[in-house]
């Protein structure tokens, strides 16, 4: 029933603006657009990060390092 007002709601809205749906439809896209570019920057952000943390901290992700063993003494 809900979902039936809020829908009836939407169009009512709509009907009374200067709003189309062709302008909402629209809307979306580029929001869509924009929120998909928003996280491909903040995927570049987070692996230039990531790179700077592991060369400070000496970090080797990824790259398996042998353990070093004494040799015994003879």
């Amino acid at each position: 029933m809900f979902k039936v007002a809020l829908i009836g709601g939407l169009i009512a809205a709509f009907s009374l603006s200067p709003f189309t749906l062709g302008d909402l439809l629209s809307g979306l896209i580029g929001l869509g657009v924009a929120l998909f570019m928003l996280a491909i920057v903040i995927d570049i952000i987070a692996g230039i990060y990531e790179r700077v943390g592991r060369r400070r901290d000496g970090l080797h992700y990824g790259h398996s390092i042998r353990m070093q063993r004494t040799r015994s003494a003879p």
